[in-house]
């Protein structure tokens, strides 16, 4: 075990999980630090505004984005290396046509965003802004992994941070403008990111702007049927907290998006790994295509990995409860401790989800989108139900437990029909030789 190490130190991947975890550990440290300060000057409620605006956007990112940035991973190996930039390029024109569509239809929904979000029209519109930001970000980041820019994706990852700590801090504090501060510095923090994203984006790839009705098409056929997929996994989240905001309070939606908040060492490893882990498989899987003779022992190299992430990741997740417990109990100001209730079966579907992520990838790179569509969009509308149902009988702590059980049934049958469609030596590879 001793003697691996100095080969773990040479392996490349090993390499660029530490430099994105790094980057997103610098990231994710001042908003940490921050938001415990920032909410001192908010209540509950305020920050029920804050999650409720950042729900709604991330309602709008599935249909802006069409997971453009999954499209991108996939294609990256199969397309050109001069027409790598292009292919982002003719994915964002149809971001671009998306948002304008969702601008026109979104004032007939504004009475539903009031009743369940309990957000004015105009805040509507500026979460769709910031969705459509966000898109062009997780776009571009993108594009610097999956050409190994790790300096520049540290560069920009850390950076959009500062500012918004900063900008939280100038607003919220200062200038005492409460939530409303802080859904600015997100808007104004995008803004800048894109710039400096499509800058970067400039230096990796050349003839970029060029319309390639070929790249569009392929897009669409892999994206839309994606599409419901992507709805329910980004959508539940918004419903869940309309449904607590209108059936119990905006201050008790406040203290659960407080409890996800306190989850970040989770966000930042899992951020880190599939960085890092994602392009290198779907490079693997390619290969394999291409070259059957060393179909095995490619695959087994996936099984390693796959398993080391998940082992990784499972102790993480157990050692975070006692940190979460110390943020609540010495960090956080006493009228959130309610949200530390929350937090176990928070982590234990984050375990469940974690199965999830890991082999949906596989699903997506078979180009399978439309029954990983049906799979997530059922177990979503069966979720959404135990969440009104259990909303309604018994209350908030009632609806995170069976939603962890819910995630459970999703994963399970995710790994099950991954490993249908693309059997992998899950066994064989974890043998002692």
């Amino acid at each position: 075990m001793v003697n691996r190490i100095p080969l773990l130190q040479k392996n490349p991947l090993v390499k660029r999980i530490f430099a994105y975890g790094f980057s997103d550990s610098i990231s994710k440290i001042a908003p940490f630090i921050v938001i415990p300060i920032i909410i001192r000057y908010l209540t509950p409620e305020d920050y029920g505004y804050i999650t409720n605006f950042i729900a709604i956007s991330n309602l709008f990112i599935p249909v802006i984005l069409l997971n453009g940035h999954t499209y991108y991973s996939i294609q990256f190996n199969r397309t050109p290396q001069d027409k790598r930039g292009n292919l982002l390029w003719n994915i964002l024109y149809i971001n671009t046509f998306l948002l304008l569509l969702l601008s026109v239809v979104t004032p007939f929904l504004k009475d539903m965003f009031l009743e369940h979000f309990e957000l004015s029209i105009v805040w509507v519109y500026l979460a769709i802004a910031f969705a459509f930001l966000s898109s062009i970000i997780m776009l571009f980041q993108t594009m610097q992994r999956m050409f190994e820019k790790v300096r520049d994706f540290s560069l920009v990852k850390i950076g959009n941070s500062l500012l918004s700590a900063f900008l939280a801090i100038l607003f919220v504090i200062l200038l005492g403008l409460s939530w409303q501060g802080r859904v600015t510095a997100l808007v104004i923090t995008s803004i800048v990111t894109v710039v400096v994203c499509v800058y970067f984006c400039t230096k990796y790839s050349k003839n970029i702007f060029t319309i390639n009705k070929s790249y569009i098409q392929g897009f669409l056929l892999f994206s839309l049927p994606l599409l419901p997929h992507s709805l329910a996994g980004w959508g539940k989240s918004a419903v869940e907290k309309g449904m607590v905001t209108s059936m119990i309070s905006i201050g008790e939606n406040g203290l659960l998006g407080i409890a996800g908040i306190s989850l970040s060492m989770i966000s930042v490893a899992t951020t880190a790994i599939f960085s890092a882990f994602n392009p290198e498989v779907l490079k693997l899987l390619t290969q394999i295509d291409l070259n059957d003779d060393k179909k095995r022992e490619l695959e087994k190299k996936i099984v390693k990995m796959s398993l080391a992430v998940v082992a990784g990741m499972t102790l993480l997740i157990a050692l975070n409860y006692p940190l979460n417990y110390l943020f609540f109990k010495y960090y956080l100001d006493d009228s959130y401790l309610g949200g530390l209730k929350y937090v176990p079966f928070l982590l234990l579907s984050s375990f469940f989800g974690l199965f999830y992520a890991l082999f949906s990838l596989y699903i997506m790179n078979e180009k399978k989108t439309a029954a990983l569509s049906y799979i997530t969009v059922s177990t979503t509308l069966v979720q959404i139900g135990t969440t009104y149902v259990t909303l309604k009988y018994s209350g908030v702590m009632a609806m995170v437990i069976a939603n962890s059980g819910v995630t459970l049934l999703q994963s399970t049958i995710v790994v099950w029909y991954a490993n249908k469609i693309r059997p992998l030596p899950w066994l064989k590879a974890i043998k002692i030789k």
